[in-house]
């Protein structure tokens, strides 16, 4: 059901769906290369309810998730199994900004995905999907964009309503997009992150990171592309963090024959 009207002049609107997903994938001799392993296999089952209610310029939206794993070998962890819990549930406001603009105002629980997904992402090819708890500020002029926010990865749990959000960790960044001429688009982006305990290689220490990037995309004709890089700066504990990424994305769409697409993939980054 979808944009119900709970009234006569349509303020009030309410649309109810779910998902439900049953996945299974088999391995075999999984370790590439090391001593013989067992051939292996699982089953991933999610159900996602969704209530969505608009009321005037303010909106409420609230998704429930039931994520369970079953021959999971090496345990079930975050993205395989969360049992019952909530997934997401937010409430905004959206005023108008004169004729062409709007200002957004978000608060709770969400899923976040920013441009190709290459940092923060949905994480929806397997299983549990991953939230964030925190706020986000969205300002929208036409078809460009720019956003603020500030939040912590929900950790997610194998029991039932026992995710919560990280004790340690947080996010905060901004993100701009924006179309620059007929079919090319660019995001610019600002993204801060910290755990109080990050662990690696058996040391424990705190870390920050500060990553900077550009996203180049868009569509000519038959060709599209999707190119990105970025550069990163922090420490974790007294050791410094420098890094840097490349990414690029190009296709060519053939228009005789069935020959179908042309795509070309090329990265690079810091060791």
């Amino acid at each position: 059901m979808k944009d119900r009207p709970l009234d006569e002049d349509g303020r009030f609107t309410l649309t109810l769906g779910a998902e439900a997903r049953v996945r299974y994938e088999g391995f075999a001799d999984n370790l590439w290369g090391a001593p013989p392993a067992p051939d292996d296999g699982y089953l991933w089952l999610r159900v996602m309810p969704l209530a969505d209610l608009h009321a005037g310029p303010a909106r409420i939206f609230v998704q429930g998730i039931g994520g369970y794993a079953r021959g999971v070998g090496a345990g079930a962890g975050p993205a395989n199994e969360t049992g019952l819990d909530l997934l997401q549930g937010f409430a905004d406001i959206r005023l108008p900004i004169g004729d062409q603009a709007s200002l957004t105002l978000r608060a709770g629980r969400e899923l976040i995905a920013l441009g190709s997904e290459r940092l923060v992402g949905l994480r929806y090819g397997p299983n549990i999907p991953q939230p964030f708890d925190g706020v986000r500020l969205m300002l929208e002029r036409g078809g460009a964009r720019i956003e603020a926010f500030h939040g912590k990865p929900v950790a997610v749990r194998p029991g039932t309503f026992d995710d919560r959000p990280s004790p340690t960790k947080q996010l905060d960044g901004l993100y701009a997009t924006t179309p620059v001429a007929k079919g090319v688009n660019i995001d610019l982006y600002a993204l801060r992150y910290s755990d109080a305990a990050a662990r690696y290689a058996g040391m424990t220490a705190r870390e920050r990171r500060q990553t900077y990037g550009a996203r180049l995309f868009g569509q000519y004709a038959a060709l599209r592309w999707n190119w990105e890089g970025m550069l990163q700066r922090g420490r974790f504990g007294t050791q410094p963090i420098k890094a840097w990424s490349i990414a690029t994305e190009t296709s060519y769409a053939f228009d005789r024959g069935g020959l179908g697409n042309l795509d070309i993939e090329m990265s690079g980054f810091s060791a």
